[in-house]
Formats: C-alpha cells, sequence, structure tokens
C-alpha cells in the first residue's frame, strides 16, 4: 500500500495536466460542455420568460455583468447566436470551426431543452 502511494504520489502530477490538457482539447468533451451551457442558458431564458412574459430581446440581457456571463460563449470562445422564433428560442453553437451554417454546429431550442 505504501509503495502505491509513493508510486501514485510520485507520478500523478505529471499525469493530472495531460489528462486535463486532453479534455480541453476534446471535441466530444467540448460539445458536451456547450450543451450544458446552453441549456443552462435556455433555463436562464425560461425564467426571465416567465417573470417578464416576453423573452429577452437580446441575450445579452441574460449574460452581460450577470453571474451568467460565462454562458455568452460556447466551449470554443464562440459567443452562441440567438434567434426568437413564435413559441420558442433557438439557441446555436458555431461548433469547433467557429463558423455557422455549417455541419458541425449544435443547435438546442427551448421547447427541447433538458435544462439540466
Amino acid at each position: 500500500m505504501v509503495f502505491f502511494l509513493i508510486v501514485a504520489g510520485g507520478i500523478l502530477p505529471f499525469i493530472t495536466p495531460a489528462i486535463i490538457g486532453y479534455l480541453h482539447e476534446n471535441v466530444l468533451f467540448k460539445k458536451y460542455q456547450t450543451t450544458r451551457k446552453a441549456n443552462r442558458l435556455i433555463f436562464q431564458i425560461n425564467s426571465f420568460k416567465n417573470f417578464n412574459h416576453k423573452y429577452p430581446e437580446k441575450l445579452e440581457v441574460i449574460t452581460h455583468n450577470t453571474p451568467y456571463s460565462e454562458l455568452a460563449k460556447d466551449s470554443w470562445g464562440t459567443p452562441f447566436n440567438y434567434t426568437i422564433k413564435d413559441d420558442y428560442v433557438l439557441i446555436t453553437s458555431a461548433g469547433k470551426d467557429r463558423i455557422f451554417d455549417t455541419p458541425d454546429d449544435i443547435l438546442l431550442n427551448s421547447k427541447d431543452s433538458t435544462n439540466d
């Protein structure tokens, strides 16, 4: 047991940054993080609508100088696109290529959101 702790204690500081770096660059992990951010954003947008009886005109109403400011951008650092439809909102991430209207875009709408 002591041997394991010595080995793990000696190796762990070198392995941990590699694992964190891998997750930081991993596309699937970034898609997961982006989806979670968008769901949290939709939850805040729906809360705003329930209180004000309308969707916010701009996403910045929710994200500018608020505790939710980290939700303004996807995991690649691109601001989310916010579109108000008749009875729902659409949140779009440009995805890995950071260009909207390409196959890697991530789209979530308030009708289908799980709000986890």
